[in-house]
């Protein structure tokens, strides 16, 4: 059986490293994806939404932060 809506869902993507390149791709493909991005700055969490992703916080050198990425 379908879920309901499933067939209107966006696909997903995720951004690893959001700095100044990151940031300029987000805006370029929330329109079409559900733009997830990972940073290790908690700083940049209202960036990042604002330019219409849904930031992560975690960080490459750690993997046990990583966990949050894994049911994406």
């Amino acid at each position: 059986m379908k879920r309901r809506g499933a067939g209107f869902a966006r696909p997903r993507i995720l951004v690893v490293g959001c700095g100044d390149v990151g940031l300029r791709v987000v805006p370029l493909l929330h329109d079409r994806w559900r733009v997830h991005a990972l940073t290790h700055s908690h700083d940049r969490v209202a960036t990042l939404r604002d330019a219409g992703a849904v930031p992560i916080v975690a960080d490459l050198d750690r993997p046990h932060t990583l966990a949050r990425i894994a049911s994406l």
